[in-house]
Formats: structure tokens, sequence, C-alpha cells
């Protein structure tokens, strides 16, 4: 008669929780699990006129996007795009205006959030540049700005944060095709009006 997989050996099962220092312990899987789910943090759950984006979403776009301007991306600046926001599990998503308005927070989530990368050894931007980091903000600044131009686009809601994401936008030093790209998004058609 086999064991079942799921039971940890000397452990009764009703003991063990998702917390559970023996199942943490004793599973190597429980790390990769707990990465995976960290994509599920949904963002713009504080902007009822846009709907949720999982950070999952999100992180990918980001990737794809330094992948596209930044054609001589290093694969540490990729794996950084890919995860940066995997953190966020223990914090949630912390508006970016909210952010910007309060440095101070600003700071005490990041290191929140790069300890819990620093656990799971996914912090791909130790020993990047910061004309890397850079490079990758830039990315994270547009994916948010696009997938907001998308949701205004489509429910004709949601000028106020598209605007937000305009503005942040035009304060990095952009080059032609991330300009071109923020044009082909239609922002600036569907802000007519608004700025």
């Amino acid at each position: 008669m086999g064991r079942s997989k799921n039971v940890l050996v000397g452990v009764a099962p009703q003991t063990i929780s998702r917390n559970s220092p023996e199942l943490i312990e004793n599973n190597p899987m429980s790390n990769i699990t707990e990465i995976l789910n960290s994509g599920g943090v949904m963002r713009y759950h504080a902007q009822p006129d846009i709907q949720c984006q999982s950070t999952a979403e999100h992180m990918w776009g980001v990737a794809v996007l330094l992948i596209k301007f930044y054609p001589d991306a290093t694969a540490n600046m990729i794996k950084a795009a890919l995860v940066h926001d995997c953190g966020e599990v223990e914090v949630g998503d912390i508006p970016a205006p909210t952010k910007r308005a309060h440095p101070d927070l600003k700071k005490i989530i990041q290191s929140l959030e790069h300890h819990q990368l620093n656990t799971w050894e996914l912090n791909f931007e130790i020993g990047l540049s910061a004309e890397e980091l850079k490079k990758i903000k830039i990315c994270d600044v547009l994916e948010g700005l696009w997938y907001t131009a998308r949701q205004v686009q489509r429910t004709n809601m949601g000028h106020e944060v598209l605007i937000k994401w305009v503005e942040y936008a035009r304060s990095l030093n952009l080059n032609q095709m991330q300009r071109s790209f923020i044009d082909a998004t239609g922002a600036y058609h569907l802000l007519k009006g608004f700025i």
C-alpha cells in the first residue's frame, strides 16, 4: 500500500498549514509554489475605474517591452523584469502615485519587497547598474500606461489614472521608439479634453 504524496512523514495531516514550519522546511517545492502564487497579487485594486491586472501579467509585459526597446538587455535585466513585483505578495500592490507622494513609505515597502525577493533568491536587481535599472523602470511605467490606456479604451473610464501614467512617462528620458509606443497606445487621443 503506497503512502500519499501529500503527507509528510511524522507529521499528522491536521497539524500542517500553508505556513507550517514542517511544510516549509521539509518541502523544497514550497518556495516555488509561493513564488508562482506571488504572480496573483492584483494591481489597480485601489482604482475602481480600472480592471485589476495580475502582477504576473504586468511583469511579463515589462520583460517583453525591455526585450523590444533594449535588444542588448542582459539576462539578469530580463530576469529582474520578470520577477520585480513578486515581493508584493507580502505587502500587496501599493499604487505608484501613493508611493511617489510618500517617499518614506516607498522606502519601507521597497525594503519589504526586496527582502522577500532576497529570501527567494530572486533579487536580480542586485548588481545591475543605475542605467540598467532605469531601463527596467521605463518599461515598468510604459507597461502601466499601455494597460491603463487599453482599459480606458474598453470602458471609457479611468482617465485620471491614465493621466498619471502619461505624466509619469513624460518625466522619464524616453527615446523616440518609446515615445512612438505611447502614441500607439492611443493615450493622447483618449485624453483629449482631459489634459
